[in-house]
Protein backbone atom coordinates (compact mmCIF):
# COMPACT_ATOMS: atom_id res chain seq x y z
CA UNK A 1 0.00 0.00 0.00
CA UNK A 2 1.79 3.35 -0.93
CA UNK A 3 1.64 6.65 1.17
CA UNK A 4 -1.26 8.21 -0.24
CA UNK A 5 -3.75 5.28 0.42
CA UNK A 6 -2.10 5.22 3.63
CA UNK A 7 -2.78 8.70 4.64
CA UNK A 8 -6.40 8.51 3.18
CA UNK A 9 -7.00 5.69 5.80
CA UNK A 10 -5.41 7.43 8.82
CA UNK A 11 -7.70 10.72 8.03
CA UNK A 12 -10.81 8.24 7.82
CA UNK A 13 -9.63 6.40 11.25
CA UNK A 14 -9.17 10.54 12.53
CA UNK A 15 -12.60 11.55 11.85
CA UNK A 16 -14.13 8.54 12.68
CA UNK A 17 -12.50 8.45 16.44
CA UNK A 18 -12.75 11.98 17.00
CA UNK A 19 -16.82 11.93 16.10
CA UNK A 20 -17.11 8.88 18.52
CA UNK A 21 -15.28 10.49 21.54
CA UNK A 22 -17.12 13.57 20.70
CA UNK A 23 -20.43 11.52 20.96
CA UNK A 24 -19.55 9.61 23.74
CA UNK A 25 -18.92 12.92 25.93
CA UNK A 26 -22.74 13.89 25.26
CA UNK A 27 -23.80 10.24 25.25
CA UNK A 28 -24.54 10.23 21.59
CA UNK A 29 -21.56 8.26 20.33
CA UNK A 30 -23.47 6.80 17.48
CA UNK A 31 -24.68 10.28 16.10
CA UNK A 32 -21.00 11.08 16.73
CA UNK A 33 -19.39 8.80 14.34
CA UNK A 34 -22.10 9.58 11.58
CA UNK A 35 -21.11 13.06 11.93
CA UNK A 36 -17.88 12.03 11.67
CA UNK A 37 -17.99 9.88 8.73
CA UNK A 38 -20.07 12.70 7.08
CA UNK A 39 -17.18 15.84 7.59
CA UNK A 40 -14.93 13.21 6.31
CA UNK A 41 -17.09 12.15 3.32
CA UNK A 42 -17.53 15.99 2.64
CA UNK A 43 -13.83 16.96 3.03
CA UNK A 44 -12.98 14.04 0.27
CA UNK A 45 -15.95 15.21 -2.16
CA UNK A 46 -14.55 18.63 -2.04
CA UNK A 47 -10.99 17.36 -2.77
CA UNK A 48 -12.14 14.94 -5.94
CA UNK A 49 -14.24 17.81 -7.13
CA UNK A 50 -11.06 20.13 -7.64
CA UNK A 51 -9.25 17.04 -8.91
CA UNK A 52 -11.86 16.98 -12.00
CA UNK A 53 -12.24 20.58 -12.59
CA UNK A 54 -8.17 20.48 -13.05
CA UNK A 55 -8.74 16.91 -15.80
CA UNK A 56 -11.38 18.35 -17.17
CA UNK A 57 -9.08 21.55 -18.23
CA UNK A 58 -6.69 18.81 -19.82
CA UNK A 59 -4.51 18.13 -16.40
CA UNK A 60 -2.47 21.43 -17.81
CA UNK A 61 -0.53 23.05 -15.40
CA UNK A 62 0.35 21.85 -11.57
CA UNK A 63 -1.98 19.97 -9.88
CA UNK A 64 -3.97 21.07 -7.30
CA UNK A 65 -2.55 21.00 -4.02
CA UNK A 66 -4.10 18.13 -2.18
CA UNK A 67 -3.59 15.42 -0.10
CA UNK A 68 -3.84 11.21 0.68
CA UNK A 69 -5.51 9.50 -2.19
CA UNK A 70 -6.72 12.79 -4.59
CA UNK A 71 -2.54 13.20 -4.03
CA UNK A 72 -1.66 9.92 -5.20
CA UNK A 73 -4.32 10.24 -8.30
CA UNK A 74 -3.19 13.75 -9.49
CA UNK A 75 0.47 12.45 -9.22
CA UNK A 76 -0.05 9.76 -11.83
CA UNK A 77 -1.52 12.08 -13.83
CA UNK A 78 0.51 14.80 -14.21
CA UNK A 79 3.51 12.37 -14.70
CA UNK A 80 2.07 10.63 -17.83
CA UNK A 81 1.20 13.96 -18.89
CA UNK A 82 4.83 15.02 -18.04
CA UNK A 83 5.92 11.54 -20.21
CA UNK A 84 3.13 12.48 -22.88
CA UNK A 85 4.54 15.66 -23.66
CA UNK A 86 8.18 14.38 -23.39
CA UNK A 87 7.45 11.65 -26.39
CA UNK A 88 5.38 13.92 -27.77
CA UNK A 89 8.37 16.38 -28.61
CA UNK A 90 10.49 14.09 -29.19
CA UNK A 91 8.13 12.86 -31.63
CA UNK A 92 7.89 16.41 -33.28
CA UNK A 93 11.59 16.97 -33.51
CA UNK A 94 11.68 13.19 -35.54
CA UNK A 95 8.77 14.38 -37.90
CA UNK A 96 10.69 17.61 -38.12
CA UNK A 97 14.37 16.07 -38.85
CA UNK A 98 12.55 13.73 -41.32
CA UNK A 99 11.03 16.46 -43.37
CA UNK A 100 14.17 18.55 -43.32
CA UNK A 101 16.24 14.70 -44.70
CA UNK A 102 13.18 14.51 -47.09
CA UNK A 103 13.52 17.74 -48.63
CA UNK A 104 17.34 17.28 -49.09
CA UNK A 105 16.84 14.05 -51.31
CA UNK A 106 17.24 15.17 -55.17
CA UNK A 107 15.10 11.58 -55.61
CA UNK A 108 11.33 12.20 -55.81
CA UNK A 109 9.39 10.29 -53.33
CA UNK A 110 5.61 9.82 -53.36
CA UNK A 111 3.93 7.48 -49.93
CA UNK A 112 0.56 5.63 -51.52
CA UNK A 113 -1.91 4.05 -49.58
CA UNK A 114 -3.37 0.94 -50.50
CA UNK A 115 -5.78 2.41 -53.63
CA UNK A 116 -2.42 4.05 -54.91
CA UNK A 117 -3.83 7.43 -53.09
CA UNK A 118 -1.24 9.74 -52.49
CA UNK A 119 -0.88 10.22 -48.65
CA UNK A 120 2.37 12.55 -48.64
CA UNK A 121 5.49 13.35 -51.24
CA UNK A 122 8.43 15.53 -51.09
CA UNK A 123 9.26 18.62 -52.52
CA UNK A 124 11.39 16.64 -55.46
CA UNK A 125 8.44 14.89 -55.79
CA UNK A 126 6.52 18.18 -56.87
CA UNK A 127 9.31 18.69 -59.26
CA UNK A 128 9.64 15.86 -61.01
CA UNK A 129 5.62 14.81 -61.27
CA UNK A 130 4.17 18.74 -61.02
CA UNK A 131 2.50 17.23 -57.65
CA UNK A 132 0.57 20.13 -55.79
CA UNK A 133 0.13 20.21 -51.86
CA UNK A 134 -2.84 20.13 -50.72
CA UNK A 135 -4.81 19.43 -53.84
CA UNK A 136 -3.00 16.33 -54.94
CA UNK A 137 -3.24 14.31 -51.50
CA UNK A 138 -5.78 11.63 -52.00
CA UNK A 139 -5.44 11.33 -55.96
CA UNK A 140 -4.84 7.95 -57.00
CA UNK A 141 -0.97 8.33 -58.65
CA UNK A 142 -2.39 6.59 -62.01
CA UNK A 143 -4.52 9.90 -62.89
CA UNK A 144 -1.89 12.07 -62.28
CA UNK A 145 0.73 10.78 -63.76
CA UNK A 146 -0.80 9.58 -67.39
CA UNK A 147 1.66 7.10 -69.42
CA UNK A 148 0.44 3.80 -70.74
CA UNK A 149 3.98 2.56 -69.39
CA UNK A 150 3.26 3.77 -65.95
CA UNK A 151 -0.39 2.52 -65.44
CA UNK A 152 0.83 -0.77 -66.71
CA UNK A 153 3.60 -0.86 -64.04
CA UNK A 154 1.58 0.56 -61.41
CA UNK A 155 -1.45 -2.24 -62.17
CA UNK A 156 0.84 -5.08 -62.01
CA UNK A 157 2.67 -4.11 -59.05
CA UNK A 158 6.25 -5.52 -59.79
CA UNK A 159 8.25 -4.29 -57.75
CA UNK A 160 11.36 -6.25 -58.76
CA UNK A 161 11.14 -3.71 -61.93
CA UNK A 162 12.31 -0.30 -62.62
CA UNK A 163 11.02 1.87 -65.90
CA UNK A 164 11.91 4.55 -67.72
CA UNK A 165 8.97 7.18 -69.35
CA UNK A 166 9.16 11.11 -70.26
CA UNK A 167 8.67 13.26 -68.03
CA UNK A 168 5.30 14.69 -67.52
CA UNK A 169 6.49 18.17 -67.46
CA UNK A 170 8.81 18.23 -70.57
CA UNK A 171 8.73 15.37 -72.94
CA UNK A 172 12.55 16.30 -73.57
CA UNK A 173 13.59 14.81 -70.19
CA UNK A 174 13.75 11.45 -68.89
CA UNK A 175 12.41 9.80 -65.74
CA UNK A 176 13.33 6.69 -63.85
CA UNK A 177 10.63 5.19 -61.51
CA UNK A 178 10.61 2.58 -58.94
CA UNK A 179 7.55 1.48 -56.61
CA UNK A 180 8.71 -0.72 -53.38
CA UNK A 181 6.14 -1.80 -50.91
CA UNK A 182 5.96 0.61 -47.59
CA UNK A 183 5.06 -0.80 -44.69
CA UNK A 184 2.02 -3.22 -44.40
CA UNK A 185 -0.47 -2.09 -47.12
CA UNK A 186 1.44 0.63 -48.54
CA UNK A 187 4.05 1.60 -51.25
CA UNK A 188 6.73 4.55 -52.31
CA UNK A 189 7.24 5.65 -55.44
CA UNK A 190 11.16 6.90 -56.13
CA UNK A 191 11.29 9.24 -59.41
CA UNK A 192 15.04 10.32 -60.37
CA UNK A 193 16.30 12.18 -63.10
CA UNK A 194 17.54 10.16 -65.91
CA UNK A 195 18.11 12.82 -68.68
CA UNK A 196 21.73 12.75 -67.79
CA UNK A 197 22.31 9.12 -68.57
CA UNK A 198 20.31 8.79 -71.24
CA UNK A 199 22.00 11.97 -72.95
CA UNK A 200 25.08 9.60 -72.60
CA UNK A 201 23.80 6.57 -73.99
CA UNK A 202 22.57 8.36 -76.66
CA UNK A 203 26.47 10.17 -77.11
CA UNK A 204 27.47 6.27 -77.31
CA UNK A 205 24.95 5.28 -78.84
CA UNK A 206 26.01 7.65 -82.11
CA UNK A 207 29.71 7.07 -81.88
CA UNK A 208 29.36 3.01 -81.71
CA UNK A 209 26.92 3.44 -85.25
CA UNK A 210 29.49 6.20 -86.71
CA UNK A 211 32.80 3.87 -86.16
CA UNK A 212 30.83 0.79 -87.08
CA UNK A 213 30.01 2.35 -90.49
CA UNK A 214 33.22 3.75 -91.05
CA UNK A 215 34.98 0.39 -89.95
CA UNK A 216 32.68 -1.68 -92.31
CA UNK A 217 33.96 -0.29 -95.37
CA UNK A 218 37.95 -1.56 -95.15
CA UNK A 219 36.69 -4.36 -93.54
CA UNK A 220 34.10 -5.39 -97.09
CA UNK A 221 37.15 -4.46 -98.96
CA UNK A 222 39.26 -6.57 -96.42
CA UNK A 223 36.62 -9.79 -96.72
CA UNK A 224 36.63 -9.40 -100.41
CA UNK A 225 40.35 -9.91 -100.61
CA UNK A 226 40.48 -12.63 -98.83
CA UNK A 227 37.48 -14.65 -100.67
CA UNK A 228 39.64 -13.90 -103.55
CA UNK A 229 42.92 -15.43 -102.66
CA UNK A 230 41.20 -18.22 -100.56
CA UNK A 231 41.88 -21.48 -101.95
CA UNK A 232 44.11 -19.82 -104.86
CA UNK A 233 47.13 -23.35 -105.80
CA UNK A 234 49.65 -19.85 -106.49
CA UNK A 235 49.67 -18.80 -102.47
CA UNK A 236 52.74 -20.01 -101.54
CA UNK A 237 52.01 -22.55 -98.47
CA UNK A 238 53.88 -20.87 -95.92
CA UNK A 239 51.32 -17.83 -96.23
CA UNK A 240 48.76 -20.11 -96.47
CA UNK A 241 47.72 -20.83 -92.73
CA UNK A 242 48.63 -16.59 -91.85
CA UNK A 243 46.38 -15.54 -94.76
CA UNK A 244 43.63 -18.02 -93.35
CA UNK A 245 43.67 -16.42 -90.02
CA UNK A 246 43.54 -13.09 -91.06
CA UNK A 247 40.31 -14.08 -92.57
CA UNK A 248 38.88 -16.01 -90.11
CA UNK A 249 39.25 -12.31 -87.98
CA UNK A 250 38.38 -10.31 -90.38
CA UNK A 251 35.19 -12.29 -90.69
CA UNK A 252 34.89 -12.25 -86.70
CA UNK A 253 35.11 -8.18 -87.06
CA UNK A 254 33.01 -7.96 -89.54
CA UNK A 255 30.36 -10.01 -87.37
CA UNK A 256 31.18 -7.77 -84.44
CA UNK A 257 30.54 -4.59 -86.36
CA UNK A 258 27.05 -6.16 -87.91
CA UNK A 259 26.32 -7.03 -83.74
CA UNK A 260 27.21 -3.76 -82.58
CA UNK A 261 24.90 -1.70 -85.23
CA UNK A 262 21.91 -3.51 -84.94
CA UNK A 263 22.57 -3.25 -81.16
CA UNK A 264 22.66 0.39 -81.37
CA UNK A 265 19.88 0.75 -83.60
CA UNK A 266 17.91 -1.21 -81.02
CA UNK A 267 18.83 0.71 -77.99
CA UNK A 268 18.07 3.88 -80.01
CA UNK A 269 15.44 5.81 -78.46
CA UNK A 270 13.52 6.51 -82.29
CA UNK A 271 14.04 2.69 -83.48
CA UNK A 272 11.42 1.75 -85.55
CA UNK A 273 9.63 -1.68 -85.40
CA UNK A 274 8.44 -3.38 -88.76
CA UNK A 275 5.70 -5.15 -87.07
CA UNK A 276 3.99 -7.61 -88.77
CA UNK A 277 1.88 -10.48 -88.33
CA UNK A 278 4.88 -12.95 -87.99
CA UNK A 279 4.44 -16.83 -88.43
CA UNK A 280 7.74 -18.17 -86.03
CA UNK A 281 6.85 -21.84 -86.49
CA UNK A 282 7.88 -21.14 -90.37
CA UNK A 283 10.32 -18.62 -89.18
CA UNK A 284 11.50 -21.61 -87.12
CA UNK A 285 12.11 -23.89 -89.05
CA UNK A 286 14.12 -21.55 -91.50
CA UNK A 287 16.07 -20.99 -88.35
CA UNK A 288 16.82 -24.55 -87.80
CA UNK A 289 18.16 -25.40 -91.49
CA UNK A 290 21.02 -22.84 -90.40
CA UNK A 291 20.96 -24.36 -87.09
CA UNK A 292 21.58 -28.07 -88.44
CA UNK A 293 24.27 -26.58 -91.03
CA UNK A 294 26.64 -25.02 -88.00
CA UNK A 295 25.83 -28.34 -86.22
CA UNK A 296 26.88 -30.60 -88.78
CA UNK A 297 30.14 -31.56 -87.42
CA UNK A 298 29.29 -31.96 -83.76
CA UNK A 299 26.31 -34.05 -84.42
CA UNK A 300 23.70 -32.49 -82.39
CA UNK A 301 20.06 -33.74 -81.43
CA UNK A 302 17.50 -31.38 -81.78
CA UNK A 303 14.21 -31.46 -80.25
CA UNK A 304 11.33 -29.44 -81.32
CA UNK A 305 8.38 -28.28 -79.07
CA UNK A 306 6.47 -25.86 -81.59
CA UNK A 307 2.96 -24.62 -81.45
CA UNK A 308 1.80 -24.66 -85.10
CA UNK A 309 -0.70 -22.46 -84.90
CA UNK A 310 1.05 -19.59 -82.86
CA UNK A 311 2.00 -16.29 -84.08
CA UNK A 312 3.42 -13.37 -82.85
CA UNK A 313 2.94 -9.71 -83.63
CA UNK A 314 6.29 -8.39 -83.92
CA UNK A 315 9.74 -6.97 -85.84
CA UNK A 316 10.45 -10.95 -88.46
CA UNK A 317 14.00 -9.33 -88.95
CA UNK A 318 14.47 -8.38 -85.17
CA UNK A 319 12.87 -11.98 -83.90
CA UNK A 320 14.41 -14.21 -85.98
CA UNK A 321 17.95 -12.44 -85.00
CA UNK A 322 17.09 -13.02 -81.00
CA UNK A 323 15.66 -16.47 -81.71
CA UNK A 324 18.93 -16.80 -84.39
CA UNK A 325 21.25 -15.85 -81.45
CA UNK A 326 19.81 -17.98 -78.64
CA UNK A 327 19.78 -21.22 -80.82
CA UNK A 328 23.53 -20.58 -82.16
CA UNK A 329 24.74 -20.03 -78.41
CA UNK A 330 23.11 -23.60 -77.49
CA UNK A 331 25.28 -24.95 -80.45
CA UNK A 332 28.51 -23.22 -79.82
CA UNK A 333 28.46 -24.30 -76.36
CA UNK A 334 27.09 -27.83 -76.10
CA UNK A 335 29.37 -30.54 -76.37
CA UNK A 336 29.51 -32.93 -79.83
CA UNK A 337 26.48 -35.39 -79.74
CA UNK A 338 24.60 -32.92 -76.66
CA UNK A 339 20.94 -32.43 -77.11
CA UNK A 340 19.12 -28.93 -77.53
CA UNK A 341 15.53 -28.46 -77.14
CA UNK A 342 13.78 -25.38 -79.24
CA UNK A 343 10.46 -24.62 -77.61
CA UNK A 344 7.77 -21.73 -79.22
CA UNK A 345 4.84 -22.18 -76.72
CA UNK A 346 2.15 -20.60 -74.26
CA UNK A 347 0.89 -20.09 -70.85
CA UNK A 348 -2.06 -18.75 -69.13
CA UNK A 349 -0.38 -15.05 -69.98
CA UNK A 350 2.63 -15.16 -72.45
CA UNK A 351 4.16 -16.82 -74.98
CA UNK A 352 8.16 -18.00 -75.38
CA UNK A 353 10.25 -19.07 -77.59
CA UNK A 354 12.79 -21.03 -75.36
CA UNK A 355 16.11 -23.23 -75.56
CA UNK A 356 17.11 -25.41 -73.61
CA UNK A 357 20.47 -27.86 -73.65
CA UNK A 358 22.66 -30.01 -71.57
CA UNK A 359 25.66 -28.44 -71.88
CA UNK A 360 28.10 -27.26 -68.97
CA UNK A 361 26.03 -24.72 -67.58
CA UNK A 362 26.83 -21.72 -65.66
CA UNK A 363 27.94 -20.71 -62.36
CA UNK A 364 24.70 -18.42 -60.51
CA UNK A 365 27.38 -15.23 -60.27
CA UNK A 366 27.22 -14.93 -63.81
CA UNK A 367 23.82 -15.31 -64.62
CA UNK A 368 22.49 -11.39 -63.59
CA UNK A 369 25.72 -10.15 -65.85
CA UNK A 370 24.86 -12.41 -69.33
CA UNK A 371 22.91 -10.09 -71.27
CA UNK A 372 25.41 -7.12 -70.67
CA UNK A 373 27.53 -6.75 -73.91
CA UNK A 374 31.13 -8.06 -74.19
CA UNK A 375 30.12 -10.17 -70.74
CA UNK A 376 31.81 -13.62 -71.16
CA UNK A 377 31.93 -16.69 -68.53
CA UNK A 378 34.96 -18.02 -70.95
CA UNK A 379 36.93 -14.92 -72.34
CA UNK A 380 39.24 -17.83 -74.49
CA UNK A 381 36.38 -20.05 -75.06
CA UNK A 382 34.29 -17.70 -76.72
CA UNK A 383 36.82 -16.18 -78.27
CA UNK A 384 37.31 -19.67 -80.36
CA UNK A 385 33.62 -20.22 -80.69
CA UNK A 386 33.73 -17.03 -82.99
CA UNK A 387 31.79 -15.48 -80.76
CA UNK A 388 31.36 -11.27 -80.25
CA UNK A 389 29.92 -11.36 -76.69
CA UNK A 390 26.85 -9.22 -78.04
CA UNK A 391 24.05 -12.17 -78.76
CA UNK A 392 22.46 -11.91 -75.22
CA UNK A 393 22.74 -8.00 -74.94
CA UNK A 394 20.48 -8.42 -78.48
CA UNK A 395 18.63 -10.74 -77.25
CA UNK A 396 17.78 -8.45 -74.18
CA UNK A 397 16.63 -5.93 -76.02
CA UNK A 398 14.44 -7.59 -78.64
CA UNK A 399 12.31 -8.86 -76.08
CA UNK A 400 12.46 -5.57 -74.38
CA UNK A 401 10.95 -3.47 -78.21
CA UNK A 402 8.47 -5.93 -77.86
CA UNK A 403 7.50 -5.80 -74.23
CA UNK A 404 9.17 -8.84 -73.17
CA UNK A 405 11.89 -9.92 -71.31
CA UNK A 406 14.61 -12.54 -71.63
CA UNK A 407 14.92 -15.26 -68.94
CA UNK A 408 18.10 -17.19 -67.87
CA UNK A 409 17.95 -20.60 -65.89
CA UNK A 410 21.44 -22.17 -65.68
CA UNK A 411 23.42 -24.41 -63.29
CA UNK A 412 26.90 -25.49 -63.54
CA UNK A 413 27.09 -28.91 -64.65
CA UNK A 414 23.64 -29.36 -65.71
CA UNK A 415 22.76 -27.46 -68.89
CA UNK A 416 21.37 -23.77 -69.62
CA UNK A 417 17.71 -22.64 -70.61
CA UNK A 418 17.01 -19.64 -72.25
CA UNK A 419 13.88 -18.10 -72.83
CA UNK A 420 12.35 -14.96 -74.70
CA UNK A 421 9.27 -13.98 -73.20
CA UNK A 422 6.62 -12.26 -74.84
CA UNK A 423 3.33 -10.63 -73.36
CA UNK A 424 -0.31 -11.71 -74.05
CA UNK A 425 -0.73 -8.70 -76.28
CA UNK A 426 1.09 -9.92 -78.89
CA UNK A 427 0.10 -13.27 -79.36
CA UNK A 428 -2.02 -14.32 -82.01
CA UNK A 429 -3.88 -17.72 -83.03
CA UNK A 430 -3.69 -19.13 -86.47
CA UNK A 431 -5.89 -22.61 -87.46
CA UNK A 432 -3.65 -25.04 -87.14
CA UNK A 433 -2.89 -27.78 -85.29
CA UNK A 434 0.00 -27.88 -83.13
CA UNK A 435 2.99 -30.49 -83.72
CA UNK A 436 6.06 -31.95 -81.45
CA UNK A 437 8.74 -33.67 -83.62
CA UNK A 438 12.21 -34.64 -83.00
CA UNK A 439 14.79 -33.38 -85.31
CA UNK A 440 17.80 -35.29 -85.24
Amino acid sequence: MNEGWQNELGKLALWLISGLILGAIFGYAVWGLAIGSLIYLGRLLYTLKRVVRWLSKGAVGAPPNVTGVAEHITSLVYQRQRRNRNRHRRLTEMVSSFRDSTASIPDGLVLMDDGRGITWFNNAAREYLGLKYPDDIGQRIDNLVRHPTFTDYILKADHKRTIEIYSPLSSAEYQELRVLPFGESQELLIVRDASLLHRLQKIRSDFVINASHELRTPLTVMRGYMEAVDGDSNIPKDLQYPLKQVSLQVTRMYHLVDDLLELANLESEDVRLHEKLVNVPSLIQSLMKEAKALSAENEHEFELKVDEGLALWADEKALFSAMSNLVFNAIHYTQAKGKIIVSWQRDDEQAYFSVEDNGPGIAKQHLSRLSERFYRVDVSRSRDSGGTGLGLSIVRHVALSHDGELEIDSELGHGSHFSCCFPEARIRQRNVVSDKSVVG
